[in-house]
């Protein structure tokens, strides 16, 4: 699908909107009012509203979800959000969606910014945010090694071991009481520092 058939008339739009939360006065209103006349402007229609009230860090946010899928099934050419921070909740996950969209042959708009892949500028925008998100990456890599490292380092100087005790250097014995008692896998493993797979290889 190229520029020409998403710009005609009637390219089909699903729309995405998000606030945190319900209280507080938030509402997703704002976002619909602006967007509908904005997608009738270019002479598109919508198909569809996915409206999420949930933190953009929350991995499961089920509208958003339920449109990934109805992009897998076509069922619209185009999603628009007011902002990509109501869809994303950093640039690296922006541009995983927008990759996902565009395998799939859907376009993506962000009505208030300049992020619109209907258009030549549109996609020299991705490629600019694209670059930011390998940044992102690289940098975030970084930190981890030098965490890491430091970590070891320091682990080192004081002879006390990094990171969680091996299985074999648990007592299974302890493993299975604190099972019996709180009945979660993953409260065991909090609690005596060791991984879930170990606490259900030992309980």
């Amino acid at each position: 699908m190229n520029e020409k058939q998403f710009t005609k008339f009637g390219a089909r739009v699903a729309i995405y909107a998000r606030v945190s939360k319900t209280n507080g006065g938030q509402s997703t209103d704002m976002q619909l009012h602006e967007m509908k006349p904005y997608v009738m402007r270019r002479g598109w229609r919508v198909v569809k509203d996915y409206v999420d009230h949930i933190s953009s860090k929350k991995a499961h946010r089920p509208q958003l979800q339920a449109m990934m899928w109805a992009a897998k099934r076509h069922e619209f050419d185009i999603v628009v959000c007011w902002k990509y921070d109501r869809i994303a909740r950093d640039t690296i996950q922006l541009l995983t969606i927008v990759d996902e969209l565009k395998r799939l042959g859907i376009n993506f708009v962000s009505q208030t910014e300049q992020i619109d892949t209907t258009t030549p500028g549109g996609y020299l925008t991705v490629t600019v945010l694209a670059a930011v998100a390998k940044q992102e990456r690289d940098n975030i890599s970084r930190r981890i090694r030098a965490g890491i490292a430091h970590a070891r380092a320091k682990g080192t100087k004081s002879g006390k071991p990094i990171g969680r005790p091996p299985g074999n250097k648990v007592n299974a014995a302890d493993v299975r009481r604190l099972y019996r008692k709180v009945k979660s896998c993953r409260k065991v493993a909090e609690q005596l520092g060791i991984g879930t797979m170990t606490v259900q290889r030992l309980k």
